[in-house]
């Protein structure tokens, strides 16, 4: 904030006293668009003593609100979460039905951004049949698209179809031309989803004319980009290209950086499909010295990375010396690494330690050592650290990635050896995080293995990453359940992969293995 800034706020508050200015600070808490979130936190924590002291329980709730969207700007989801609550509470104790609604939707915002989306739906729910109570068409509709958003992102594609078809016949009844945009878009994505680009298309055009109508920059960026994704998907690259320069101009003018930066991937693509190759690694380096600024001015990220340096240091050194302390310390940053992957991806949050869980189990039912145990343990734990160099949007992106989307992804295997292969660990961890995409007919990468070139730790560490990976949740698409996974094992036994290990990992669910949920920590012992 400049001192200009602060100057005006002192004015703004200078004169204002008593219950007034709680109105006031609420005012300034839910300056969403201007304020940074350590300035509206302030102004909330503010309102909130007031509050108390006037005995004003709505203000002191709507603070809590303001509260919560501040913390969530921040990434701190639960922080965020135990805010709204706290509001709700407040406002179903003074039965205050619109304000219990919007609580709600704010807690079903909270764990959608998490991906909790059968509470997400429980929370919009309870909001839609309290705006039916009340009556409000415009917050009905609301409720009707949030809905929406979340069946769309658990593939329920025609229900999510019904509740926005819902919503738009609201939008148009209340003339809200601006809602019957951002429903087109989302509409436009769902037929997407199901292979109707023709449909998909034609939605968003019809959002882009209203949005120019309208005369919103952002609106009209938002959806110039999604057309020209569209026509990238389908190779359309000169078609693509007013679009992609209309949202890109647009973005710049509006100073927003995360529209900027999909605008460079989406140019990057396009002189890919136009086959100038060096214009197309040009922008990709820019969308990627973008994303890495962006995220450099988030706190938890900064922290992890600096914890991550700090616990590397502190291994080498131990390494050196052979202190006493050698295992907790490699322990450390283990999962310091690994949180540092799952940071990036929260889609798979999780998954490199439920793949540990079961690469571990293999590797006992194999009769391994117990030091190769803990060695497969701990490769697993960070077998994707290398994806801390992939862009966020590309790992978390619904529905199908580009041809040079997926071969960014494939770099990871090479950018985790790079990152581990100078760390003297006990166990060949570079190696086997390396190794873990190989082959046992060579056609795996990034170095084209077979058979015996490969690990066995690393062919133990494929079966366990494919057997998790299917059976669990994506952003392109629904889990598919353990036996498919198991399925699939079986159908490359022999050909992609080790046929004693498919064997091991067959009978260890016969036996009785489950993958556990919502796991983020492994302790390997013997046994």
């Amino acid at each position: 904030m400049t001192k200009e800034s602060n100057l005006d706020f002192a004015v703004i508050l200078k004169d204002v006293t008593g219950k007034k200015k709680i109105g006031v600070l609420n005012e300034l808490a839910g300056n969403y668009g201007e304020l940074p979130p350590d300035k509206r936190i302030e102004f909330a924590e503010q309102a909130v003593d007031l509050s108390e002291k006037f005995h004003d329980n709505k203000s002191k709730a709507e603070a809590y609100n303001h509260l919560g969207v501040a913390y969530n700007n921040l990434g701190d989801s639960q922080k965020s979460i135990d805010y709204f609550l706290r509001a709700l509470k407040i406002m179903e104790q003074i039965n205050d039905k619109n304000g219990i609604a919007n609580s709600c939707v704010n807690i079903g915002q909270a764990n959608f951004y998490l991906d909790n989306f059968n509470k997400s739906l429980e929370y919009f729910q309870k909001a839609l049949k309290l705006r039916e109570e009340i009556g409000d068409k415009k917050n009905i509709s609301q409720s009707l698209i949030l809905i929406g958003n979340v069946k769309g992102r658990i593939a329920k594609y025609e229900e999510a179809l019904d509740y926005y078809s819902k919503s738009l016949v609201i939008k148009k009844e209340i003339d809200d031309k601006r809602g019957i945009s951002q429903i087109y878009n989302n509409i436009g994505n769902i037929f997407l989803e199901i292979g109707r680009k023709e449909k998909a298309l034609e939605y968003r055009l019809e959002a882009l004319q209203i949005d120019r109508e309208l005369g919103d920059k952002w609106e009209i960026a938002n959806s110039a980009y999604n057309i020209a994704e569209q026509y990238l998907l389908n190779a359309e690259h000169e078609k693509a290209y007013p679009y992609i320069l209309e949202s890109y101009e647009l973005s710049k003018d509006l100073n927003n950086k995360g529209l900027i930066r999909d605008n460079l991937l989406n140019f990057s693509l396009y002189y890919e499909q136009s086959g100038d190759y060096l214009k197309a690694l040009k922008y990709q380096r820019d969308f990627s010295e973008l994303t890495k600024s962006m995220f450099s001015e988030e706190l938890s990220e900064k922290i992890t990375e600096m914890q991550t340096k700090y616990e590397t240091e502190k291994l080498e050194d131990a390494v050196t010396e052979h202190t006493l302390e050698l295992q907790k310390i490699i322990d450390g940053v283990i999962h310091t690494l690994a949180l540092t992957v799952e940071a990036r991806d929260l889609y798979t949050s999780g998954h490199q330690t439920r793949v540990a869980y079961l690469a571990v189990a293999i590797a006992r039912e194999m009769k391994l050592t117990d030091e190769q145990v803990k060695g497969i343990g701990m490769a697993s734990i960070i077998h994707d650290l290398g994806k801390i160099n992939n862009p966020a949007e590309i790992l978390s992106k619904p529905g199908k990635i580009s041809e040079l989307e997926y071969k960014i992804i494939q770099t990871h295997p090479q950018v985790g050896f790079d990152l581990l292969k100078d760390i003297e660990f006990p166990w060949p961890i570079a190696e086997m995080v390396h190794q873990h995409h190989e082959k046992m007919d060579g056609s795996g990468y990034p170095q084209g293995l077979k058979g015996e070139e490969i690990l066995l730790e690393a062919r133990i560490l494929a079966v366990a990453d494919i057997v998790e990976a299917m059976s669990s949740y994506r952003p392109y698409r629904p889990a598919l359940g353990i036996e498919k996974a198991l399925t699939q094992i079986k159908k490359d036994k022999g050909t992609l992969l080790d046929p004693d290990v498919v064997d091991a990992c067959l009978k260890v669910f016969e036996d009785g293995f489950k993958l556990p949920k919502g796991l983020k920590t492994l302790n390997i012992t013997a046994g």
